[in-house]
């Protein structure tokens, strides 16, 4: 098979260099044509005195006579090659038939009318035919026959012209003349030689360029396929981990069925394993993220000094368990970098871990600012650690790199150091390191300098804004929270988790309605959904922020709900004044975790069911899990259509409220998917990528609530399309098609609960 492969793409490459020779020959005939129209001219005007007026006119009329058919024979060409359509064998035919042609007349001379002249005009014809012929070689060398038969033509008749007129020295010349003809020749051998070796050379270059570009295509095919990958694992596995962590914190927390202490350490146990692989989880996702192009960077002027207290702060208890001092050094106060603050964190936790892991006992890590003078801003963590061997320091930001790590016993993916550098790059930074084997390391992060202040906003976005604004809200009425949300089944279900823990919640359907709520009654809190019809979460929270600034009123808590959980959403609900942000769909445990975290401890609506909301919760969860373990082998046999899980955690819920939860939001999902299905095909229609993209996030919502998972993935794509701005009505119509089965299974859902 690849004897059979390199065959093909010889004779493929055979193939192009004759059509190349031919281009050649062609691109090069207009000269040759005006350039001999030229030279006949002047030679019959030299010779008028030396031969008859009939015998010019002749000689002449011939000479134009095949001009112009060469002449045509170009054009057809030029007309071919325009419509993408030459016949390079006929065309070739057809060049060859107009070079002998000239050829023969240009020897008809030489035997017939160079004799006739006197000695000027044999000079004259000698000089020019012989000039002719050497020309030809310029133009007709990239074949090997046409220079063959034209400079034999030329020159083997002039020969024989010569020695039978009284030309001087005749058999020298002729002589001379054969020389020079096996001279023409064997210049035009190593012309055409030389210009195919050269034309075969490029085509195989192109082809090889070709599969190189193949093959990088595949490459980034496969890398692309491997980071989506491990996107989707690492995304499907916090689920379960999740889970797995929330019922060993519950178990931790259970006051009315404590464990035992051999069992308390062993949940303790559990609970750090599972945040250990929960941290894996993550860094392998962001590292997939980053190299699919997911992960945003928002360059904004940010303090370093914040940033790494909030990092030191995150390994605090590494820090401790090792008994590791950090000192900062702060002789350099102007440390503000255009950096993305989320991001350098991140960093700057990656660093500081390792300056942990790879650290002795009781050892110490120095964090320094150096102005470096030329606009950056260096950023060293020194640990005195083991130090890194030469051998190893180019493995260093390599991914999945451990350098002999796990022989060490310190755990890890080898991804921080890798990822850490694509996230500096990407803020337009640098990093590296310094290290010597026994002597510890410095790793350095360079940045650009900001002369700025950091801006309201830019503080907002920093650990500052959380604990500021916890103070500001000291003054406000906490008594009710305000629930900002368009969809009825996300609605029913967040009022239900809220008054279950003793919240008394008002509901607007949008974001001009939660204005107006607020502009009549005190709220504690207001939960925000970022994406609604008339005026989105945005804009409403910017124009509340607005008003309390000018009114000078104290700040209500804003927490953003929404089902975007990707990289750069947080950044824009800070940005916009949102306090906090909470992913949907949320859990019971999620919600009023969230809520308790900014409602003022001690006043009666927080305090309502506060108390006992964890054991209750603890009992809700435990049971749902069991009831999990004990599903029919039906119920398992639908979860590609529909999730057990999520309608599970509702019954679980009404359990302990004895509400018929499960049967109100699934029949509130039912009565309004069908219209907001028949929007989004009208949508469609119009090619409303505004419209087509707020009701998919809609229904992908209520989708995730009812566990419609696959549903809600197909209106994710949508949404993700949408804003791409190129969605296929093949896609627009799947979720029309997935909804009936949805739908049959919800009906025997409330088929059983009634």
């Amino acid at each position: 098979m690849q004897f059979s492969s390199n065959n093909d793409d010889k004779s493929d490459i055979s193939t192009w260099v004759h059509r190349k020779q031919i281009d050649l020959l062609y691109a090069g005939l207009p000269f040759t044509i005006i350039s001999t129209a030229i030279v006949v001219l002047l030679v019959f005007l030299f010779l008028a005195d030396s031969l008859s007026w009939l015998s010019s006119s002749v000689w002449f009329l011939l000479f134009c006579l095949v001009l112009v058919l060469r002449s045509l024979s170009s054009w057809l060409y030029s007309r071919q090659k325009s419509q993408h359509r030459v016949h390079y064998r006929r065309m070739e035919m057809l060049f060859l038939v107009g070079v002998i042609l000239t050829g023969m007349l240009w020897a008809s001379v030489g035997l017939f009318l160079f004799p006739e002249v006197d000695l000027k005009g044999k000079v004259l014809l000698f000089i020019v035919i012989m000039g002719i012929a050497a020309a030809a070689n310029t133009t007709m060398g990239y074949r090997r026959i046409p220079i063959y038969i034209f400079t034999s033509l030329l020159i083997l008749p002039l020969v024989v012209g010569v020695n039978i007129s009284d030309f001087p020295n005749a058999v020298v010349v002729s002589i001379a003349m054969l020389v020079y003809m096996v001279f023409l020749l064997r210049t035009s051998i190593v012309f055409y030689s030389n210009n195919e070796k050269m034309l075969k050379l490029q085509e195989e270059s192109l082809k090889h360029e070709q599969r190189l570009l193949i093959q990088r295509e595949k490459a980034e095919l496969a890398n692309r396929s491997k980071s989506e990958f491990l996107s989707r694992m690492s995304h499907e596995l916090r689920t379960p981990l999740n889970t797995v962590l929330g019922l060993n914190e519950l178990q931790l927390l259970d006051k009315n069925n404590p464990l035992t202490e051999k069992q308390h350490n062993r949940a303790r146990k559990i609970s750090d394993a599972g945040h250990h692989l929960l941290s894996l989880v993550n860094d392998v996702l962001d590292f997939s993220r980053i190299e699919t192009g997911e992960i945003e960077i928002s360059i904004r002027v940010i303090n370093c000094l914040e940033v790494l207290r909030d990092a030191i702060r995150l390994i605090e208890a590494k820090l401790r368990g090792r008994s590791i001092t950090v000192f900062i050094d702060e002789g350099q106060h102007d440390v503000l970098v255009q950096a993305d603050y989320t991001r350098l964190k991140q960093v700057l936790v990656n660093l500081l871990d390792n300056a942990v892991k790879y650290n002795r006992p009781e050892g110490t890590i120095t964090v320094a600012f150096e102005d470096l003078g030329n606009g950056y801003l260096r950023i060293s963590v020194v640990d005195t650690g083991y130090g890194i061997p030469d051998h190893l320091k180019g493995e260093l930001f390599t991914p999945f790199s451990r350098l002999n790590a796990e022989q060490m016993g310190i755990d890890g993916t080898g991804i921080g150091l890798s990822f850490s550098k694509q996230l500096v790059e990407l803020m337009n930074g640098q990093i590296g390191v310094e290290s010597r084997q026994g002597q510890g390391s410095c790793f350095w992060v360079e940045l650009a300098k900001a002369s700025e202040p950091v801006s309201d906003t830019e503080q907002q976005i920093s650990a500052s804004f959380v604990s500021d604004n916890i103070q500001e809200t000291s003054s406000a009425h906490v008594g009710k929270l305000l629930l900002a949300e368009d969809n009825l089944v996300n609605q029913e279900v967040a009022v239900d988790m809220l008054e279950q823990s003793g919240y008394e919640v008002d509901i607007a359907n949008n974001g001009e309605e939660a204005l107006a709520a607020l502009s009549k009654a005190k709220y504690g809190l207001v939960l925000m959904d970022c994406e609604m019809p008339v005026m989105d979460g945005f804009t409403a929270t910017r124009q509340l922020r607005e008003k309390e600034k000018l009114m000078q009123l104290p700040i209500t808590p804003v927490i953003a709900l929404t089902a975007h959980a990707i990289d750069g959403v947080r950044e824009r609900c800070i940005a916009s004044g949102m306090n906090d942000f909470l992913t949907k769909p949320f859990s019971y445990a999620e919600i009023t975790g969230k809520v308790a975290e900014w409602v003022e401890p001690g006043t009666e609506s927080a305090r309502g069911h506060q108390d006992d909301s964890v054991s209750k919760h603890s009992a809700i969860i435990i049971e749902d899990f069991d009831q999990q373990q004990h599903q029919e082998p039906g119920e398992q046999a639908d979860a590609s259509v529909l999730e057990p899980q999520a309608l599970n955690q509702l019954r679980a819920r009404q359990k302990y409220r004895n509400k018929n939860l499960v049967k109100r939001v699934v029949g509130i999902y039912l009565e309004q998917t069908p219209k907001l299905l028949k929007e989004l095909a009208a949508a469609g229609q119009q090619a409303d990528m505004e419209a087509l993209s707020h009701i998919a996030h809609t229904i992908k919502s209520s989708s995730m609530t009812v566990g419609a998972t696959a549903l809600a993935e197909t209106c994710k794509e949508i949404e993700v399309l949408c804003n791409k701005g190129r969605v296929g009505q093949e896609v627009i119509r799947k979720p029309g098609q997935m909804y009936f089965a949805v739908e049959q299974q919800l009906r025997e859902v409330l088929e059983n609960e009634s």
